[in-house]
């Protein structure tokens, strides 16, 4: 079943248009009412004015005997307007004088004042010295219904042309004042749906209109600007996060997920420290020394996002970097080599353009860990397990300037980096370790 949703327009248009219709049948039954009653009251008086005046005449008439008197005024009352007949009766109710002249006698009792009727009747008494009777003169109502009809169809020609005049006015008013309304509500549709740029014409409308789209519009830039503001603000602190937590860590945060912890099955862990920077902090400024160690981990940070590796964290002048999460253990140790070699040659252009003689030791080395995230206000994202220590050893155990990797690491990439066996080194708590250097 079809349902109907008039809008604020039809709905002005239908209460403008009924109450402009009712006006114009209250308008048209008035003044055809009193018109009525006009035309009545003048017909009527017209026609008793005629038959006073025939009770004059005749009585004069007859007063002096004068029949010459009495034939004008019969003369007289036959060329009136409406005049249908006249009958005069003595005392004994018989017609002595009448027109026309076979008038009945049955005609004087029908006698009528309804103008429904084909004829209405006026009468009146006269005597004289000698004798008294009546005076009954029927007039036609023919020309009353003419003119009652003439007045009925002008006066329901002039209500229809103000009925649609003010079907067009009510058009026009209705158009003016729904437009910028639903302009409005348009826009707030749109506002609500996501389209905030969107705005109101604030030039349609009145006075009254154009300030209510003109503040509202104000209100939207401000809300907008408070928007863009927030969007910043949420962004830089989305930034921040991300600076701390691997963007997946960082989202499962986000979504309301209270402890965050992972089992790694396979990750490549590595570990770089500079050698030679506790001797050059010795000897350097503070803030020198701090611009050329922000320039390193800068540089490597690029690297990360490069790469998809994942910074863990700084300790010092040492900088631990896991292999992308999600990533296979083969695909990530292959990240991990590159990464590292990368580090090499970061290091070696920063030590040119700044005179410096900085080293790298780097140890990597894959197996099984436990990831998540600690902390209540500062989160930190850490990994724990054996994989984590023996990458650590690895790098305090290498050569400046070289790759160490373990047995395991060197089982993943031997296929796509060169490498060689170093031998056996003893790793505290773990035993001898298989070791190896890429070349």
């Amino acid at each position: 079943m079809m349902s109907w949703k008039w809008g604020l327009r039809h709905q002005l248009l239908v209460s403008m248009v009924l109450l402009t219709s009712i006006f114009v049948a209250v308008f048209f039954y008035y003044t055809s009412d009193q018109q009525y009653k006009l035309f009545h009251r003048e017909f009527i008086s017209k026609n008793n004015s005629v038959t006073e005046t025939v009770k004059i005449g005749l009585e004069i008439g007859l007063q002096n005997e004068n029949l010459e008197a009495i034939k004008s005024i019969f003369d007289w009352v036959k060329n009136q307007k409406d005049f249908h007949w006249i009958g005069i009766t003595d005392s004994s109710g018989e017609i002595f004088a009448s027109y026309p002249s076979e008038l009945r006698e049955d005609f004087l009792s029908h006698q009528s004042s309804d103008l429904n009727l084909p004829t209405i009747t006026t009468s009146r008494d006269w005597k004289s010295p000698l004798d008294h009777g009546s005076i009954v003169i029927a007039f036609s109502t023919d020309r009353y219904h003419l003119q009652s009809q003439k007045l009925f169809k002008d006066t329901a020609f002039f209500s229809f042309i103000i009925l649609f005049l003010a079907v067009i006015l009510s058009l026009l008013l209705s158009q003016l004042i729904a437009k910028p309304l639903t302009s409005f509500q348009k826009t707030i549709e749109q506002i609500s749906s996501g389209h905030t740029h969107h705005r109101i014409d604030s030039e349609s409308g009145g006075a009254e209109v154009k300030g209510l789209t003109q503040s509202f519009n104000i209100m939207m830039d401000e809300l907008n600007e408070a928007q863009m503001k927030i969007e910043r603000e949420k962004q830089k602190s989305e930034n921040l996060l991300l600076n701390i937590l691997p963007v997946k860590i960082a989202d499962r945060l986000k979504s309301g997920e209270k402890i965050i912890s992972d089992k790694l099955d396979s990750v490549t862990i590595l570990f770089a420290d500079l050698v030679g920077f506790t001797v050059l902090a010795s000897k350097t400024q503070a803030p020198e020394l701090v611009a050329i160690l922000n320039r390193i981990f800068s540089d490597f940070d690029d690297l990360c996002e490069q790469t998809r590796a994942e910074k863990i964290k700084t300790i010092g002048d040492s900088y631990m970097v896991i292999s992308p999460l999600g990533s296979d253990a083969s695909k990530g140790a292959q990240i991990m080599i590159s990464f590292a070699q990368q580090m090499l040659k970061i290091l070696s252009q920063i030590n040119r353009e700044n005179d410096l003689s900085l080293q790298l030791r780097i140890g990597i080395h894959t197996g099984p860990a436990i990831a998540g995230v600690i902390g209540k206000k500062k989160f930190s994202y850490d990994l724990w397990g054996d994989t984590i220590n023996i990458a650590s050893r690895l790098e305090s155990h290498g050569i400046p300037d070289q790759i160490q990797i373990s047995e395991s690491t060197q089982l993943l990439i031997k296929d796509y980096f060169k490498n060689e066996y170093r031998g056996e080194i003893e790793l505290k708590g773990k035993g001898k370790f298989k070791t190896f250097l890429i070349s």
